[in-house]
């Protein structure tokens, strides 16, 4: 049965992935066809934990946890068929289809004031020193960092470790700051981001554009700029 779940959610963030790409390249995406998108992906996290890459990925590395047998194969192929789609989707994945990225992206629309800081730097450094990190512990100590970061326990409604109140803290926290865990911990993320470097992947300015700065006011992480890299693009359509 856990499998049938797995397969579940790469079919749904296989068909968003394509679905919120379509839109956005036809200029069909607006603020209400996206809320839905979202809200299945979030409504799919809690109701089959499904498409939860950030936390199966930990299944992948810890050799006692799901590291072994077929349990261990379907995180493993979904990643690799995400990860590969995000060359030509981008990262609508991130963007659209993961119910850790939908309910951050959801929080963060609802209108309070919000927390921008620009030291991109210090975040990439410290989201690929979590990553190599978390590979380490995962591989040589079987200890996941990512168990600790509460995912699991929140979107099966499990409140009764402390996990499940990390992050319910950084889902409240994302009401004022864009997506904290996308940006800072998620190891998928980090692996996404370098589809931001194959050009047809990513969002690029045309001959419209009048360098009013519009863009650059509306993106909550920064990348909106004409030298960006867009590896923090999560294709929100601001």
């Amino acid at each position: 049965m856990q499998d049938v779940t797995k397969l579940v959610g790469l079919l749904w963030a296989l068909f968003s992935m394509t679905l919120a790409f379509f839109l956005l390249r036809k200029n069909w995406m607006n603020k209400w066809v996206s809320a839905s998108i979202l809200l299945i992906s979030v409504l799919l996290g809690f109701s089959i934990f499904s498409p939860m890459l950030p936390f199966q990925f930990q299944e992948i590395l810890i050799p006692n946890g799901g590291g072994k047998g077929p349990g261990f194969l379907l995180p493993l192929i979904g990643l690799l068929v995400i990860v590969v789609s995000s060359s030509a989707l981008g990262r609508t994945f991130c963007g659209y289809s993961c119910p850790v990225g939908a309910l951050q992206e959801l929080m963060y629309r609802i209108p309070v004031p919000k927390l921008r800081w620009g030291k991109k730097w210090i975040l990439l450094v410290f989201r690929w020193a979590f990553l190599a990190a978390m590979i380490v512990s995962g591989l040589l100590f079987g200890v996941s960092f990512l168990y600790y970061l509460g995912g699991s326990s929140f979107f099966r409604l499990d409140p009764f470790g402390w996990p499940f109140y990390v992050f319910a803290f950084l889902a409240v926290l994302s009401l004022f700051y864009y997506r904290p865990f996308c940006r800072i911990f998620c190891p998928v993320g980090a692996l996404m981001s370098l589809s931001a470097l194959i050009r047809g992947a990513r969002f690029r300015r045309n001959e419209n554009c009048t360098d009013c700065g519009k863009c650059e006011r509306a993106c909550p992480v920064d990348e909106a700029g004409p030298d960006d890299l867009k590896l923090e693009c999560y294709a929100c359509n601001r």
